[in-house]
């Protein structure tokens, strides 16, 4: 409890009143106070050395040896997270009796001042994830916060979350680091409110260090979730009129209903499982659980790939994807004991075939469609191949086909061909890809011709000779299609297939098994795999720096992978560079203008820049998107509208709120609204009018 002032002594008024504006501690002068907690008291000060503004915490009245060594573990536990959503520390010193920590001063409203704005659901997840990212940057430095609520959270006037307060933390195992000692805001005996609301800090707490428990990375997430999800619903989730009470709901899980809210079932799951009573059954980090929150904010984890180019083939119409539900290995494709993982149909695969392979499979891997054109001609120079050596004119009708577009008719008539020459030359490596070309440029209307080329390339792998490199293409492909359209548990089964007949990286791999690993790591992404995913990016990254060199196209798609990968895993901050170096590559090899590749890796550096609270340089990013997508016309509008969503999110969370409604009345009228329902139209509607209605309510 607060001591009043005439119960003070007159040393520690003395104390109190020699900290007024313009006093002189170390080297900074008050300006005026801006905060206090149980511990100290915060102002505002100049430094006079680096003319700048700080906050400075100091203990209240003469120090003790107990409570400086507090405020110095305060210290010592920030200075050393270095994070973009942790307040940084500059310097702790001591003056005149007192102890004080000089830091960062961010000007702003705490997360509980916050919500009294009402944000929508999306704007609360927002906001919460970057105080998450502060907590995970945190915890992998073997910090625990401890006391983790809304009001050690604040959200700066530009927009970006700083976890304040560690005065709590230790290190986890560490000397006191046992909940309940003599640190918390209020005693867990001190009565509570009549109307049953917990009181302070016992609000955010887990039920280990309610029972005394030692506090891990773990109770910091069960706080983390407390405090969102009374974001959210306006009320915390387990509430007790006494501490009895309180210890009861945190055992049987029995939290407060929520009536009439519109939150995803998804994102109730993800809380829920964060709340638990049981440390080791909540999410196993932080990083993974931000990763959860973050597919269901944005609500498009599954939308775009970042893909190689010729390198991806994304497969046919859902409707068509559904006869791989069928059997739990198609076309009980399985890859046969003790055969060597190299190419051994060459038996029926002539010379000149084979040096057509080779070239077109590494001119195609490094996007490099001329040089493929050219060894065509030099190689087979007939349009239908040479008839004196039917493998040579179906690997070439194969790669013929690939340079067509899946529009043109003629594509689906080539593969075709291919096919059936390869099949009556007994070549199922190139039948195989053939009927996988086939299949990739079916449209729609045509899901039983899908599904019948689907299975000549499963036939053709199965009836053998092996050919590991035609199976792992069809494999990552089909495995790929799957994942993005439908992410279920046969997406799981194909990837792991798939995984498994690439196997270890033999002598003969290079720039185009790199590719293919590229693409697995992106298929495991959308199965919310991403450190599956991370690891085959990292396998394709060290196997073209090996084979082809650092100025491999492939290498920049597996660093925009290993960022993307990593983004999803924890703090977007680290997946960032990855992400940066994949754009650089790109944009040189392109002379400097965008191509769908560097595109979509922009959009992936707009949304962490977003996240990172560096929102003006994001939305250049994010309009830099829209200007590329709307130059393409409408095949590509859909992305177009996506981001004109995103471009609408971020000016709506800047309280930029007209330009935010222009946005997203421009995604709407971008879809054809006397079509079927779209679900991109009908996202930006429902956002539009929670948009609209808040702005009512205010």
């Amino acid at each position: 409890m607060t001591t009043s002032e005439h119960e003070r002594s007159p040393e520690a008024a003395r104390d109190e009143r020699s900290l007024a504006p313009d006093s002189i501690l170390g080297r900074y002068r008050l300006v005026r106070p801006i905060g206090h907690g149980a511990s100290g008291e915060v102002f505002e000060a100049h430094d006079p050395v680096l003319g700048r503004a700080v906050a400075l915490k100091v203990l209240r009245g003469r120090w003790s040896p107990s409570a400086s060594l507090r405020l110095q573990r305060e210290a010592h536990a920030l200075a050393r997270v270095s994070h973009p959503n942790v307040v940084q520390i500059y310097e702790i010193g001591v003056d005149q009796g007192r102890i004080f920590i000089a830091m960062e001063l961010v000007r702003g409203r705490t997360l509980d001042r916050w919500r009294e704005a009402g944000p929508s659901w999306r704007e609360c997840v927002a906001v919460y994830r970057q105080a998450g990212a502060g907590l995970a940057a945190a915890h992998e430095a073997g910090i625990v916060h401890r006391d983790f609520k809304p009001h050690n959270c604040i959200l700066g006037e530009d927009g970006r979350v700083r976890v304040l307060d560690f005065g709590l933390a230790r290190e986890p195992g560490s000397a006191g680091s046992s909940g309940l000692g003599t640190t918390l805001s209020h005693d867990v005996d001190q009565p509570l409110t009549a109307t049953g609301a917990v009181m302070g800090t016992l609000a955010y707490m887990p039920l280990e260090q309610m029972e005394g428990r030692p506090a891990t990375a773990a109770s910091d997430q069960f706080a983390f979730c407390a405090s969102l999800f009374e974001a959210l619903h306006g009320h915390r989730p387990f509430r007790g009129s006494s501490r009895e009470v309180l210890i009861e709901a945190l055992r049987t899980m029995t939290v407060e209903p929520s009536d009439g809210d519109r939150l995803p079932a998804a994102l109730r799951r993800v809380l829920m499982r964060g709340l638990g009573p049981d440390p080791a059954e909540r999410w196993a980090s932080m990083p993974e659980l931000l990763a959860a929150l973050a597919t269901i904010e944005r609500g498009r984890s599954r939308r775009w790939a970042l893909g190689l180019g010729g390198g991806v083939v994304v497969l046919g119409s859902v409707g068509a994807w559904l006869w791989l539900g069928q059997p739990s290995r198609p076309g009980g494709v399985t890859i046969p004991e003790g055969v060597p993982p190299v190419v051994v149909d060459a038996r029926s695969l002539s010379p000149s075939a084979q040096r057509l392979r080779a070239q077109a499979e590494d001119a195609w891997a490094a996007d490099r469609l001329d040089e493929l054109r050219l060894a065509l001609d030099r190689l087979a120079p007939q349009a239908d191949g040479p008839l004196d050596d039917p493998s040579l004119a179906a690997e070439a009708l194969l790669w013929r086909g690939r340079l067509l577009d899946e529009s043109d008719p003629q594509a689906l008539e080539t593969f075709r061909r291919a096919f059936f020459l390869a099949h009556e030359a007994d070549v199922p490596s190139t039948a195989a890809r053939a009927a996988l070309g086939a299949a990739s440029v079916i449209v729609e209307e045509h899901g039983h011709a899908f599904d019948e080329w689907m299975r000549h390339a499963w036939e053709e792998l199965h009836r053998g000779p092996w050919d590991r490199s035609a199976a792992v293409e069809v494999l990552v492909s089909s495995s790929y299609g799957r994942a993005v359209v439908l992410a279920d548990e046969q997406a799981v089964d194909l990837l792991d297939l798939a995984a498994a007949t690439i196997g270890d990286v033999e002598p003969d791999d290079g720039p185009f098994m790199a590719s293919s690993m590229v693409e697995l790591a992106t298929a495991w992404r959308f199965v919310d795999e991403p450190e599956r995913g991370l690891r085959w990016a990292q396998r394709a990254a060290a196997l073209i720096e090996a084979t082809a060199g650092p100025d491999h196209p492939v290498l920049a798609a597996a660093e925009a992978e290993i960022g993307s990968c990593t983004n999803e895993l924890g703090p977007c901050y680290l997946g960032l560079p990855h992400l940066e170096r994949a754009r650089a590559a790109q944009l040189a090899a392109a002379d400097g203008a965008i191509d769908w590749r560097s595109a979509i890796v922009v959009q992936h550096i707009a949304e962490c820049l977003e996240e990172l609270g560096r929102y003006e340089v994001a939305l250049e990013e994010y309009r830099r998107m829209v200007a590329y997508w709307a130059e393409l016309g409408d095949e590509y509008r859909s992305r177009e509208v996506d981001v004109r969503i995103s471009i609408a999110r971020l000016l709506a969370h800047l309280g930029r709120t007209a330009e935010a409604e222009r946005e997203y009345e421009r995604a709407i009228a971008f879809v054809d609204p006397s079509g079927p329902e779209d679900p991109l139209r009908e996202l930006a509607r429902e956002e539009l009018e929670e948009l609209r209605a808040r702005v009512d309510a205010r």
